[in-house]
């Protein structure tokens, strides 16, 4: 079976921290040009997913959107930080899971990111007509180092959450 964004939803969810987080959000970012391919028959697993199309959808609070938070500007820039600061797309474009389903709740695998390669799990579970795939990543694993700003004061943790959604098997 094959999944694509017409079908799933890859999200990244990023969290604030540092003396002036106050003044900062966390933010919700989704993915939108990928494939991910399951077998049923061996649990086989291959994700691809195109990283300069991860864009900032809103800011959260407290986890709950903020759709009006960020302005068309605020968004743009974040984008374009996002895109040459972090994920260097034009260098890296390789972004990829291979792994395969362990148990009903357990998907084991690489992620090839920023160039790097490491072994990654995720925990699946079902969500009405949906499986739910969730992995929490260290960005500094993958030798992506953490936005910060102001000396540090304010910054992203860096641990990420990554949220995949897919539809049960048609």
């Amino acid at each position: 079976m094959r999944c694509t964004a017409a079908e799933a939803e890859v999200l990244v969810f990023t969290f604030k921290e540092g003396l002036l987080s106050g003044m900062a959000h966390d933010l919700k970012l989704k993915v939108h040009d990928f494939t991910i391919d399951f077998d049923n028959e061996t649990s086989a697993v291959r994700a691809e997913f195109a990283p300069e199309s991860l864009r900032v959808v809103c800011a959260r609070r407290d986890g709950a959107d903020e759709p009006e938070a960020l302005s068309v500007h605020d968004l743009r820039e974040i984008d374009n930080h996002v895109s040459m600061e972090v994920l260097h797309p034009a260098r890296f474009s390789e972004l990829r899971f291979e792994g395969c389903r362990l148990s009903p709740t357990h998907v084991r695998g690489s992620l090839t990111l920023h160039g790097q390669i490491h072994e990654l799990d995720v925990a699946l579970s079902q969500s009405g007509e949906h499986w739910l795939a969730e992995a929490h990543l260290d960005q500094r694993i993958w030798g992506i180092r953490p936005y910060s700003a102001v000396m540090g004061a304010l910054k992203v943790r860096p641990e990420i959450l990554v949220q995949v959604r897919v539809p049960l098997a048609r």
